[in-house]
């Protein structure tokens, strides 16, 4: 096996406390800086949503035991478990783990200046949920709330401040994955306030599925050139 040539780190896989010895994919060779630098050897692919490494060396070469080379001639995929693109449905869960609070959008008719505090209590004044101000973006008009108790309208309501009795109305109050990041010019795509017309938002998760995106996009050994890339890499390995 290729993967003998590696020395092995524990990790753990599940979040369940067990600890397996697992090949360190991000052991350095020259070879992969050999077939970076000669664009003869690669072309490239374009991971779909839910591709595996496995999957997708049986697509490109017959054989889903090459899946070691993507992570020696690819710079952005040094760790097999953190850099591989993931799917619409883990990024989705990751963002949602990341910001796990509320993101009110506030009307255009109101105003966020000099209203509320941060850490204050907020209560919405439908479904009287209650949650603590986390932040507060005075430009764009949105406040993330961290939820404590009862169920904010997804598609808006007022909200008020129990200390300062602040109130403002807010045109939506979403999980914060679907919250904005920026606003960009519809005409130009340049990232600029929130104006009443003629902006769109970009979401945590539309960022994240982009970043995502990006590094979809990888090289790889055209299928002709493998077996010089297996000998050379196991030469150099041996050499360790």
């Amino acid at each position: 096996m290729y993967f003998n040539k590696f020395k092995k780190i524990p990790y753990e896989i599940n979040g369940d406390g067990v600890i397996r010895d697992l090949v360190n994919l991000a052991t350095y060779t020259s070879v992969g800086t050999k077939l970076q630098d000669n664009i003869a050897f690669y072309s490239y692919y374009t991971i779909k949503d839910g591709d595996r490494p496995d999957n997708v060396a049986y697509e490109l070469y017959g054989d889903e035991s090459l899946y070691w080379i993507f992570f020696l001639v690819n710079p952005t995929l040094r760790n097999m478990f953190a850099d591989w693109p993931r799917s619409s449905s883990d990024i989705l869960e990751l963002v949602k783990a990341k910001y796990p609070t509320f993101t009110g959008i506030v009307d255009f008719n109101n105003s966020l200046v000099s209203k509320f505090t941060i850490g204050e209590v907020v209560i919405g004044q439908l479904s009287g949920a209650q949650g603590i101000i986390e932040t507060k973006n005075v430009t764009d008009g949105h406040i993330t709330i961290k939820v404590t108790s009862g169920t904010f309208k997804i598609d808006g309501e007022a909200v008020r401040g129990v200390t300062s009795e602040d109130a403002v109305a807010c045109d939506a109050i979403v999980e914060s994955a679907y919250g904005p990041t920026h606003y960009t010019d519809d005409s130009t795509g340049a990232i600029v306030p929130r104006r009443l017309a003629g902006t769109s938002p970009s979401t945590r998760y539309e960022a994240a599925s982009e970043k995502n995106l990006e590094r979809s996009k990888i090289r790889i050994i055209k299928k002709e050139f493998i077996p010089e890339v297996v000998r050379e890499f196991n030469r150099e390995m041996r050499s360790k």
